[in-house]
């Protein structure tokens, strides 16, 4: 079994509102679209409600404008 990657080897999100970087093994965020991300922090500004009882989303994000931008 090969050692998991160290923290700075490992790819790291950048969020699209803030532009903070979130660590997609360590650190909740959120899928806004393929390869665009929101970090945790901007997900619950927008509305979002994390269920950490079952590590996901109970309360999706307003991410509307997000994806106008990026259409």
């Amino acid at each position: 079994m090969e050692p998991a990657p160290s923290r700075s080897t490992r790819p790291v999100y950048s969020c699209v509102s803030c532009h903070a970087g979130a660590d997609p093994v360590s650190d909740r965020f959120f899928e806004v679209a393929p390869g665009t991300h929101l970090c945790f922090s901007c997900a619950m500004r927008r509305g979002g409600e994390y269920d950490s009882g079952c590590n996901d989303w109970a309360v999706r994000p307003h991410v509307h404008d997000l994806l106008r931008t990026l259409a």
